[in-house]
C-alpha cells in the first residue's frame, strides 16, 4: 500500500483553505493537525460539499475544527492490509491516517488499497464476476439536474 507524507490543515484554518490545500494536491482527505502538531481529526472533501450545501458562501469562513471528523481512525505502519481494509470498511471512512509513536507518518486512502489489490490480482487468477455483489437499481441523476438536489 502506498504510504505518502500528507499534506495537511490545522484545525485553525478556514475551509477555503482546506478546500484549495486538497485541489492543490489533487486529494479528497486531509489530516488535522492542532497548534502542537498532534493528529486531531480528518476532513474530506464530502465533509466540505456537505457543509457548502448547508451554509452556501459562508461555509468558507467556516474552521476546519467545525466540520471535521473527530476522532480520527488510526493504523499503524505495521498493521497489515488485510487489517486496513476491515477498518476502512467498519468504520466507513475513505482515508487512514499512519501514526506510529504518536506521530503522523502517512496516509492511506481506500484508493491506495484498491490499487494494491489490483496489483496482486494481476497474479491471480479471475475472481467473481460483478454480478455476484453489485448493487442493483443505483440512484440516478440526470445531466440538468441541481447538484444538490
Amino acid at each position: 500500500i502506498h504510504n505518502r507524507t500528507p499534506v495537511t490543515v490545522r484545525e485553525s484554518d478556514d475551509l477555503a483553505l482546506a478546500r484549495q490545500a486538497m485541489l492543490w494536491a489533487e486529494i479528497r482527505h486531509l489530516p488535522v493537525l492542532d497548534d502542537r502538531d498532534h493528529l486531531v481529526g480528518v476532513i474530506t472533501e464530502r465533509d466540505i460539499l456537505k457543509e457548502l450545501a448547508r451554509q452556501g458562501k459562508e461555509a468558507s469562513r467556516r474552521r476546519v475544527a467545525d466540520v471535521m471528523s473527530r476522532p480520527p481512525v488510526v493504523v499503524t505502519p505495521h498493521d497489515s492490509q488485510a487489517h486496513a481494509v476491515g477498518v476502512i470498511l467498519e468504520r466507513r471512512v475513505g482515508c487512514l491516517p499512519v501514526v506510529e509513536r504518536g506521530e503522523l507518518v502517512g496516509i492511506v486512502t481506500r484508493t491506495d488499497v484498491l490499487r494494491s489489490l489490483e496489483e496482486r490480482d494481476d497474479e491471480r487468477p479471475a475472481g467473481p464476476k460483478l454480478d455476484a455483489y453489485m448493487k442493483r437499481h443505483p440512484a440516478t441523476a440526470a445531466a440538468d439536474d441541481l447538484l444538490f438536489d
